[in-house]
């Protein structure tokens, strides 16, 4: 809140300080993520404490080499801190940890969306069978009256893909509520756009349809005499 804030000082108490310590500013930088995004940006002052107190070294290191490297920051580190143990991270890694529970999470619907998936498509693909043999009397006589093979897949994949349609129809609403209140543990989070679940609605069609599509195409292109003569 302060305007013009460079060369100005102010009283500020530091962790379990009992008193507080002046404090010069001399810099301001533009507002960034030191937490993760589930988290406000909060207020917060960098200050140089050399020769005082630290708990932390940052070092920029070239990725190269990067085993030698260690050894060496290693070999320095104990030479001037004594007994004091060397524990490092990268500082990448340390932002990949502040979102472990989403990468999990990810990683295991993304397991059990491609099993669901694939039972799914098992179970089409038995359908799509039992319907092109309960239908082949009827298939043959259409071929016969000058039905198109086009037509004839058109035919059979036509109640399929009405099914597909309505599922989808009753899921959106479901997803759309699930992430909604999901995206609600992130202070800063994306807009769910209508357009997700109609791409994630036709990639679904796209595979059933290629699912059905072969017991589909074996059946228009039968011998019309073979599926006449069928009993």
């Amino acid at each position: 809140g302060l305007k013009n804030p460079v060369g100005k000082r102010f009283i500020k108490e530091f962790g379990n300080a009992k008193k507080g310590e002046f404090v010069t500013v001399i810099g301001v930088l533009k507002d960034f993520h030191y937490h993760s995004l589930h988290h406000e940006i909060m207020p917060m002052i960098i200050r140089n404490i050399a020769g005082e107190r630290g708990y932390y070294i940052s070092i920029k290191i070239s990725p190269k080499n990067l085993n030698q490297t260690l050894k060496n920051i290693e070999k320095k580190w104990k030479y001037f801190s004594g007994q004091q143990p060397f524990v490092y991270s990268f500082l990448d890694e340390d932002f990949n940890n502040l979102y472990n529970a989403e990468i999990k999470t990810s990683k295991i619907l993304t397991l059990f969306f491609a099993l669901s998936i694939f039972i799914s498509c098992l179970g089409l693909f038995g359908l799509s069978a039992f319907m092109a043999e309960q239908r082949t009397k009827e298939i043959g006589i259409r071929k016969v009256l000058g039905a198109s093979i086009p037509g004839v897949i058109f035919l059979l994949t036509r109640e399929t893909s009405k099914w597909i349609i309505l599922g989808n129809l009753i899921a959106w609403p479901i997803a759309w509520y699930a992430m909604h209140k999901w995206l609600q543990n992130f202070a800063f989070r994306i807009t769910i756009e209508w357009w997700f679940f109609v791409l994630a609605g036709i990639l679904g069609l796209i595979i059933a349809i290629l699912t059905v599509s072969y017991q589909s195409i074996k059946a228009a292109t039968a011998n019309p005499v073979e599926a006449l003569r069928y009993e």
